[in-house]
This record gives structure tokens, C-alpha cells and sequence, in this order.
């Protein structure tokens, strides 16, 4: 009788094993007896015999409805002609590139690198934010060491952290903006104004940009001194900044750890 324990090597060219009692025949079921096992068929049940073990291994495979002379799947690799999905697991690519037209994903796409574009090639990010939630101070980090160049590069450590529109005698004083939790006059000292920062900076050292004019006229105003602390930015002036509603501009860059 044919032995159909399957090949160890699913690879391998299908040979029929009889039976030394059995005749070898032509195939066929003769008595109920099976005899001389079709390749076709031996390579059928080496297939099957993988999945139900759990493990189908393919040189190359190509899915679809009439995926015609386009289906050629390169070795090692698969083709879809419609959607690959994953309702309870991972779709992964381990060491290399995953390129696609259109990905769509409720939760986190994860990978040393993600490349979105349009036909023209402009980056498209069509959430509601970008963040980046791996910072790192050496080179190639978030936050990389000063001297180190990163031409054409977004990173966070050249994004702005904070702007703000604050007004002297509107309520509240904080009148647009981000990044800033409030603003105003410090107690006893007129001619200064405290911005607290939503989030602390990394240190003291940071950059600031502040722009200062009178709402009623456009005169712009100097500002005279700056004090710098990791949660907030207190700037003084020569001016009592209640006798007129003075609007001042803010830009904070630096690094947030």
C-alpha cells in the first residue's frame, strides 16, 4: 500500500513511496486500495501537511482574482491584489523597506522610518499631529549635540516649543497661542511680565524671540532684560506695561527632554 507520509521538504520534487507488498499501478482507487500516488497529489498533501502544522513555507506567492501575467513573484516575497490584513496580529517587515500608496492606521505605525507622499513627491501627513516619541542627545537623536549638522532635517530639536500672543491689560492676558500655560504682570513690578510654559524646558539655556508693540498705535517697544528658568520666561521693560495695552509676541526653540 502507498505510504502518503508526506516529503520532510515541501520544496522537494514529490516522490510517491509504495508499499513492497503493492504493485506500483497507475493511480487509482482498486479495491479501495490506493495505489501509486500521483507527484500532483504527494505535493497537495505535503502542503496540507504543513498547515496543519501550522507552517506553510512558499518560495513566492501571488494573491488575487485573475492577477493575470502580473502575478511573477520575485523569490522571497508576496503579492496581493487586494488588501493584506490583520485583525488580531502584526503585518511586520523585519529588515526592510515597507513602501505603499496609501496607509491607513488607527493605532501606531512603528519602524526606524516612515515615507508618506503625493505623485509630486510632497511628504503627507493626513493625522492630526506628528510627534516624536524617541528623543535621544547623540547624533543621529531628537536632540543631537549643537555642533551637529542635520541639513534639511526635521528634528525636535528645531522645532518651535511654544508661541504666544499676550495682551497687558486684556483678561485673560494670555490671548492666543501654544505651548504656554498663562501670562501676566508680575506682583509689585509693573514694567514686567511672567509667561509660564506648559512644559519645562531641558535647562535654562534656550532660545527667545519677543516682538512688542502698543495695540493702540503699532509703535513697536523694546523690551529690556530677559530671566530664562526651565518652566517659565519673566521679561522687563522700561515701560509700565498697565498704563497701555502692550501686545507681546514669543517664540521658544530649544530642548525638551
Amino acid at each position: 500500500m502507498t505510504n502518503l507520509t508526506p516529503t520532510s521538504d515541501v520544496y522537494a520534487d514529490p516522490v510517491p513511496t509504495p508499499d513492497p507488498a503493492e504493485p506500483v499501478r497507475s493511480g487509482g482507487i482498486i479495491g479501495l486500495v490506493l495505489g501509486a500516488i500521483r507527484p500532483s497529489l504527494q505535493a497537495l498533501l505535503n502542503r496540507s501537511w504543513s498547515i496543519v502544522n501550522g507552517k506553510v513555507l512558499l518560495r513566492g506567492l501571488a494573491v488575487g482574482l485573475n492577477p493575470g501575467a502580473a502575478a511573477n513573484p520575485a523569490s522571497g516575497t508576496m503579492t496581493a491584489f487586494g488588501a493584506i490584513s490583520s485583525t488580531t496580529g502584526d503585518v511586520s517587515a523585519g529588515q526592510d523597506l515597507v513602501a505603499a500608496r496609501d496607509v491607513q492606521a488607527g493605532g501606531v505605525v512603528n519602524g526606524a522610518s516612515h515615507r508618506t507622499t503625493d505623485a509630486n513627491g510632497t511628504m503627507i501627513a493626513t493625522g492630526p499631529r506628528v510627534a516624536f516619541t524617541s528623543v535621544g542627545n547623540g547624533a543621529d537623536g531628537g536632540n543631537p549635540p549643537p555642533v551637529t549638522p542635520i541639513p534639511n532635517q526635521l528634528r525636535p530639536v528645531n522645532t518651535p516649543k511654544a508661541w504666544g500672543v499676550f495682551r497687558t491689560t486684556d483678561v485673560p492676558v494670555f490671548a492666543e497661542g501654544i505651548g504656554f500655560l498663562s501670562g501676566g504682570i508680575q506682583g509689585g513690578d509693573p514694567q514686567k511680565i511672567d509667561i509660564a510654559l506648559s512644559t519645562n524646558m531641558a535647562s535654562e539655556i534656550y532660545g527667545v524671540e519677543i516682538l512688542t508693540r502698543r495695540v493702540d498705535n503699532g509703535n513697536f517697544v523694546g523690551w529690556a532684560n530677559l530671566v530664562r528658568a526651565v518652566n517659565k520666561i519673566t521679561i522687563g521693560y522700561n515701560v509700565d506695561l498697565t498704563a497701555a495695552n502692550y501686545e507681546i509676541t514669543v517664540f521658544v526653540f530649544g530642548r525638551q527632554s
